[in-house]
């Protein structure tokens, strides 16, 4: 098992896609995705050519048993680590975490160093502290804009979340990070 550490400034100065569940998910060109990629909950069905995951909930996890590949490195919430071992992760492709709330001015690079990633209303925003961990330069957030719908590439009914509040949440770690960002839509994800 891994340190969240291990992870500092591993790509800084690069551009980092995060992707989630949402519409807009199914309009971007996945096939010729290329770059350095973090895949949150589902999105790793069809994204599967990410370097990372990240993930809460033994839910999920299960339903994605037999797409983890060797390559990937997977952020789990520390009480899902052990169960993601036992379900053929090796214990080198973790790095556990603990998802903690607060005020942006509690936070910093150095305590997610420390593993303690900020997650308020969605995965999206342990993908965030993930992509400022490793020093990225440009955060662009592609199928982070779920509302009560999903992308039907990756096969999930509705949710409780409403896509404002995450991506206002989202939105505002962002800003506190001072990284510049853009959340990635197509005309067709938004009609």
């Amino acid at each position: 098992m891994h340190s969240m550490a291990d992870l500092r400034d591993l790509h800084r100065g690069e551009e980092l896609t995060i992707f989630g569940k949402g519409p807009s998910l199914d309009h971007f060109d996945t096939s010729s995705f290329s770059g350095i990629g973090i895949c949150v909950n589902q999105s790793i069905r069809v994204v599967p050519q990410a370097s990372y995951y990240v993930g809460c909930g033994k839910g999920v996890l299960r339903e994605l048993t037999g797409i983890w590949r060797p390559r990937h490195r997977f952020l789990l919430e520390t009480k899902c680590a052990e169960w993601a071992w036992s379900s053929g992760v090796s214990p080198e492709q973790c790095y556990p975490f603990v998802a903690r709330k607060g005020l942006f001015s509690q936070w910093s690079v150095d305590r997610f160093a420390r593993g303690e990633l900020y997650s308020l209303t969605s995965n999206a925003q342990p993908a965030v502290c993930l992509a400022l961990l490793l020093g990225a330069s440009f955060i662009r957030l592609v199928g982070c804009d779920g509302g009560r719908h999903w992308a039907r590439s990756v096969g999930c009914g509705t949710t409780r979340h409403t896509y404002d509040v995450i991506k206002h949440h989202t939105t505002k770690l962002l800003e506190w990070s001072k990284v510049p960002f853009e959340f990635w839509t197509s005309q067709a994800s938004v009609a």
